[in-house]
């Protein structure tokens, strides 16, 4: 049985992750949007990534900067810094790895 559960190219990390979409707000939902490779170009244009093996990416130290910068701003990705917050032990590089079909 698979850890993840798909419909509709929504995949949860919880096994109970219910038919009704009714999903908590902690839940781990990935959706793989097609703006992201567009993303991922303009970031490594702009130096902020870098890639490790061809098929990973990691934040180059001007991304660190620019990362630091926005967590300490207050008023910047609110919403955003407090989901990460709630599931950033979760996110593992294994459950990453499970998502994106690498070696677990």
């Amino acid at each position: 049985e698979s850890l993840f559960t798909s419909q509709r190219n929504v995949y949860s990390h919880r096994p109970e992750y219910p038919s009704n979409n009714e999903v908590p707000p902690d839940t781990l939902l990935i959706r793989f949007e097609p703006f992201l490779n567009r993303a991922i170009d303009f970031a490594l244009g702009e130096g902020l990534i870098s890639r490790t093996d061809g098929a990973r990416i990691e934040l180059s130290q001007k991304g660190r900067t620019l990362a630091a910068e926005l967590a300490s701003e207050q008023a910047v990705y609110e919403t955003e810094k407090r989901f990460i917050e709630t599931v950033r032990f979760r996110v593992t590089e294994k459950l990453v790895d499970g998502i994106f079909g690498g070696k677990a």
